[in-house]
């Protein structure tokens, strides 16, 4: 299923809209779809069918970059389009703690879904954090705030997911919360 037409359309859609676009990897300029097909992977392997691992592979075009949503409707529907809207910040003008807030404000209403997909894009920006912490690298140093602010937002944002406790994907985020905690 990971490789349906759809699904390669999402994979083409994303690599041309985050062109140029790269992760917060100290040392490395890895480009930034990977994220993209990593949230799309951990959706399809946690059982998700294909409009939620699109939306999953979308779910950054239209925060991060200036991909048009009418463009996006045309191509996946209204459905997987507003999958991607409840996970996006609306207003990347607002501080940062403002955005956040906003953030959770929207996944407290959110379907079950999209909540999936936010829980996916989560893990993965985990994983490479943990990844770079055992690497010895000093990734904290590339994001807009500390260690202990950005935790303490992944705890509220885990709280707010933990209300679909049967999705594999909570348990899993859970685990990798707890382990940038200890880290």
């Amino acid at each position: 299923m990971f490789f349906s037409a759809v699904v390669n359309r999402a994979l083409e859609i994303a690599a041309v809209a985050h062109e140029g676009h790269y992760r917060k990897n100290p040392g490395e300029k890895i480009p930034y779809v990977s994220h993209a097909v990593m949230v799309g992977y951990l959706l399809q392997k946690a059982g998700y069918d294909e409009d939620v691992v699109t939306a999953g592979i979308l779910h950054d075009v239209l925060e991060d970059t200036h991909y048009p949503r009418e463009r996006l409707i045309q191509e996946f529907g209204d459905q997987i389009v507003e999958w991607v809207e409840w996970v996006t910040e609306r207003d990347k003008s607002l501080p940062w703690e403002r955005r956040k807030e906003n953030y959770l404000r929207q996944l407290m209403d959110a379907p079950p879904e999209a909540i999936a997909v936010a829980v996916a894009d989560k893990i993965h920006n985990l994983q490479s954090i943990l990844a770079a912490v055992k690497r010895g690298e000093d990734i904290w140093g590339r994001f807009s705030r500390d260690r202990q602010t950005t935790l303490t937002n992944l705890e509220k944002v885990l709280k707010v997911a933990e209300r679909h406790r049967g999705d594999p994907l909570v348990s899993e985020f859970h685990d990798l919360v707890e382990q940038i905690r200890i880290s």
